[in-house]
């Protein structure tokens, strides 16, 4: 960090850098410049000594960012706090009109100036900028020393020039999204800082990005020779059954220099030891994986789970939080293949008291994530719609209660029509909390019809989703913002439910076939004949493996034709072996 002006030797050297044909050797240190497709994490091998700093940048631009913060202190806060930036780019900044400011997660838009750059001021590539005061039992002097005023959080700084916001960092449960990337990035305890791991590593989500530093390192690298990180565990299916097996995997992440022995290591989960196979060191470009799997608790409810990875004198923490059954707002409804004009949309339920929705988001198997961007208040039972565009969807359906309508800020996810070989399914859309616990997945195959204007509705909300047994065509139409078809059935009162009951010719695509819950029977067959007891069409086998079978019948019989006009009579058996069986039935009408 300095204050110069250029010369045409200047300007030269960072135009060489920013080319990545050049290392220059710096106070004992280096400087690693990295070709234009490097990963940060390629950036991290053996460049140099323990003191290397690693600079990555895909763009080769200058690229400033938040790089540390220390916003509560043990004791008084009061001349300890610090903002470190840290220039990630391949070119020096000047830092004219840039910002910092502090955010009251307490209220929306309330920012606070904390810091301006003065006129002149140059961060070099790789360079630190130490904003504030000093931590207890530090040494060193803060290239800009002042009293700043961060909050312990829920809070936000950023960093802007003008009207532009450079960078962004959220920490704690935020109910806003202006004062955070991606998702927040964790509250820590009294004297432990956020940091970037790697230095300068911006994947636009601030939970991913910054990791809890137990020692405050302003104006010097997160990283040492020996970094390891322990990511959040990921379950599947990520929500369970009561009861289902959870497989469970982590993964352990090295971003330092040095390579690390993982002998002796000792994993446990929730206390207890795990013993996963693991190398025999783990290097900084090559995370190591492991998998294990348990019972999904017997009760539906939220519950938290903790591995421990220990290590000679280090422990590692991760904490993830998961749903078995639903959890408190469900998605109950997908139109995925709307009519021209109308646009993708999914309906949600609130099953549970919860105070807002604002921060939650939806995403689909793609990785394309919408986030709620409404702070009105959240009652149970309360549905909303998430549209892909509002004002066509209103134009659609004139009569349909716009106030349903949750405003939303990002990418809409593209809701896939037919099945992707890759994931086995159509799409798989996930709505979580705004804290990144998954409240709901909904995996969906689309049945014959369904699409070209028919929705899926949800068969139960009490149980997670299965994408062939839970969603089917709604029987009469889109109910957006309104109870489904199904929701108003008598559907688990021992009946066989055929809808509709009239099959027209050239006006029907065909009739849904719902037999009753019941939690006898794994096997299922379901037959059609006509009045005088001839078996026109055998509509198939189903093994049972979650939710409750469904048949769709289009009116042909065996040989592919149409069958005439008449009365017809459904047959749905269902058997376990060794354990007798059960049988419904119901009439149906074809007509010309």
């Amino acid at each position: 960090m300095q204050r110069r002006d250029w010369g045409i030797a200047g300007w030269v050297g960072w135009r060489l850098l920013m080319l990545g044909f050049i290392c220059l050797g710096l106070s004992g240190g280096w400087i690693a410049v990295c070709s234009a497709t490097s990963e940060i994490t390629e950036c991290c091998g053996n460049l140099a000594g323990p003191e290397s700093t690693a600079v990555c940048s895909i763009d080769g631009e200058s690229r400033v960012v938040i790089n540390e913060i220390f916003y509560d202190p043990q004791g008084s806060d009061t001349g300890k706090e610090y903002v470190e930036l840290f220039n990630a780019g391949l070119s020096s900044i000047v830092l004219d009109d840039i910002i910092l400011e502090s955010g009251n997660g307490a209220r929306p838009e309330s920012w606070s100036v904390e810091w301006a750059a003065p006129s002149n001021l140059v961060l070099d590539p790789g360079a630190f900028l130490w904003i504030g005061g000093v931590p207890e039992g530090y040494s060193g002097s803060p290239d800009f020393e002042t009293t700043l005023h961060l909050q312990n959080g829920p809070d936000a700084a950023r960093v802007r020039r003008g009207d532009e916001v450079i960078d962004l960092v959220g920490w704690g449960v935020l109910e806003y999204p202006v004062y955070y990337e991606g998702l927040p990035a964790p509250d820590l305890p009294s004297g432990e800082a956020l940091g970037r791991m790697p230095d300068g590593n911006d994947t636009g989500d601030n939970s991913r990005d910054f990791q809890a530093l137990s020692s405050p390192s302003p104006g010097k690298p997160n990283k040492s020779p020996q970094t390891l990180f322990l990511e959040s565990p990921h379950a599947d299916p990520r929500v369970a059954s009561p009861d289902e097996p959870i497989g469970w995997s982590a993964r352990l992440v090295h971003s330092g220099l040095d390579p690390v022995v993982l002998s002796p290591a000792v994993i446990t989960w929730d206390g207890r030891p795990l013993h996963p196979p693991l190398p025999e060191a783990i290097y900084c470009d090559s995370p190591v994986s492991f998998n294990w799997e348990e019972k999904a608790p017997s009760q539906p409810g939220f519950y938290q789970r903790e591995i421990m990875f220990c290590l000679n004198s280090d422990t590692l923490l991760a904490r993830t939080g998961f749903y078995v059954g639903t959890g408190p707002v469900a998605i109950v409804e997908i139109q995925y293949d709307p009519l021209d004009g109308e646009k993708e949309w999914v309906e949600i339920l609130v099953r549970e008291e919860i105070y807002s929705l604002n921060g939650w988001g939806l995403e689909d198997a793609g990785g394309r994530r919408i986030l709620i961007d409404d702070s009105r208040p959240i009652f149970r039972d309360d549905r909303f719609i998430l549209s892909e565009d509002p004002v066509a969807l209103v134009a659609a359906r004139p009569d349909f209660d716009f106030s349903k309508i949750l405003a939303l800020s990002g990418t809409w996810p593209s809701l896939n029509n037919t099945i992707q070989e890759e994931i086995g399914v159509a799409d798989i859309l996930v709505l979580s909390k705004a804290s990144g616990e998954i409240s709901d997945v909904a995996s969906y195959t689309p049945p014959p019809g369904a699409g070209d204007g028919i929705s899926l509705e949800r068969r139960s909300v009490e149980r997670p989703s299965h994408p062939i047994a839970d969603w089917i065509p709604s029987p009469h139409g889109p109910t957006p913002g309104s109870p489904g078809f199904l929701e108003q059935q008598s559907l688990y009162q021992g009946k066989l439910l055929i809808t509709p009951t009239v099959l027209t010719r050239g006006e029907s695509p065909g009739c849904l076939i719902l037999p009753p819950a019941t939690p006898e029977g794994r096997t299922w067959s379901a037959e059609v004949f006509d009045i005088s007891g001839r078996r026109v069409r055998t509509l198939g086998l189903q093994e049972r493996k979650a939710g409750e079978p469904a048949f769709w019948w289009n009116g042909e019989g065996e040989s592919g034709r149409g069958v005439a006009p008449g009365l017809y009579v459904v047959c749905v058996k269902s058997w376990t072996e060794g354990k007798g069986s059960q049988q419904w039935s119901a009439s149906l009408g074809v007509t010309p």
